[in-house]
């Protein structure tokens, strides 16, 4: 699989069966980047991480279902069980427990969250939101711009929809 590491049921499994392009590409766990017919350099360890990447490149996804559902997406960091799990977008970064999970498939891009079910909400449009603390930014949906310190900020729990929005501290 040119230059590529795959171990896992059904990981990397377009690579064995139609992929011609599965280049400097790591999975490991079963059915991890299952679907990547011409991603290249994506790295996916854990149950079904990355599983349904086909063209995203530069990706790395670390933990039980971390960026599931990105499809195309490119430049992503996911770090824990869920991180990012339902992320199609570019450029995000989730660590920690359910970090930027969202609800649905959606699309963000640059957008930072870190700590347990930090951004747990985050929806089409919540660009470039930087999130860190422990269930910060919980009912954030398509906000754009914000940033939120702390650990459950009451005035960040309040901002769904805002743009260009500061919250700081703890509760």
């Amino acid at each position: 699989t040119n230059s590529s590491t795959v171990f896992g049921f059904a990981a990397g499994n377009s690579a064995t069966t139609s992929n011609t392009s599965f280049l400097q590409t790591t999975a490991f766990g079963y059915k991890t980047l299952n679907a990547n017919a011409n991603g290249i350099a994506n790295v996916g360890v854990g149950y079904t991480a990355l599983q349904s990447n086909t063209s995203g490149g530069s990706n790395t996804a670390v933990g039980t279902a971390a960026l599931n559902s990105n499809i195309s997406g490119s430049g992503n960091a996911a770090l824990g069980a869920f991180a990012l799990q339902f992320q199609q977008g570019a450029k995000n970064v989730g660590i920690g427990f359910n970090a930027g999970i969202g609800s649905t498939a959606f699309t963000s891009t640059g957008s930072i969250a870190i700590g347990y079910n930090a951004g747990f909400s985050a929806s089409n449009g919540s660009d470039f939101n930087t999130i860190i603390g422990y269930q910060n930014g919980v009912s954030l949906t398509t906000g754009a711009g914000n940033l939120l310190l702390g650990a459950q900020p009451n005035n960040a729990a309040s901002v769904t929809t805002g743009n260009n929005n500061i919250g700081l501290g703890f509760n």
